[in-house]
């Protein structure tokens, strides 16, 4: 019974990610531009009116990243460029409440877009960053009443990623 709740609870958070994912990608096509929408799902609802209110234009959804020196890669939910100014890194979440380390999951992107770009599933280069990430959102979408969290300490996540990282990668040597 855990085992069927569990795959539940996963594909209603794989929903919630694709709805949102075809959400950031329609705003695509209006060059990046948020745009009202309703939608049978609550989630999608909630971020395009927050994303009407913070966002300028979306830089990417669903892009794929990937580091040499740390050799890993990854797929980043959403980037955007805020009304102030500032390039986000957004993360779509199914839990009740934003953590330190997917707060740190972030910075492993930012360090992979920062060190080579983004890119399609394909392989092409999509994108260089203009200038450094300067905020990280998750969105808990679990939440009872899902908002934004923001992370304004990037250098410190990237730290605490790298870190966890390296424990990761030194506790595989004892498997």
């Amino acid at each position: 019974a855990h085992d069927t709740s569990k795959k539940d609870a996963a594909d209603k958070g794989t929903d919630m990610h694709a709805e949102l994912e075809n959400y950031v990608r329609s705003c695509m096509a209006y060059w990046g531009k948020p745009q009202l929408t309703v939608s049978e799902h609550k989630a999608v609802n909630i971020f395009s009116e927050w994303a009407i209110e913070n966002v300028q234009r979306f830089l990417w959804s669903e892009m794929h990243c990937w580091s040499e020196s740390l050799w890993l890669g990854g797929i980043s939910d959403v980037g955007a460029l805020l009304k102030d100014g500032r390039i986000a890194i957004i993360d779509f979440k199914s839990s009740k409440e934003a953590y330190g380390s997917q707060f740190w999951q972030i910075a492993g992107y930012d360090l992979q877009i920062a060190e080579n770009g983004g890119y399609l599933a394909d392989g092409e280069k999509v994108l260089e960053l203009p200038r450094p990430v300067e905020v990280y959102f998750i969105i808990p979408f679990g939440a009872e009443k899902p908002e934004p969290q923001p992370c304004y300490d990037v250098e410190g996540c990237k730290e605490a990623f790298k870190a966890a990282l390296i424990l990761h990668k030194k506790s595989q040597n004892f498997k």
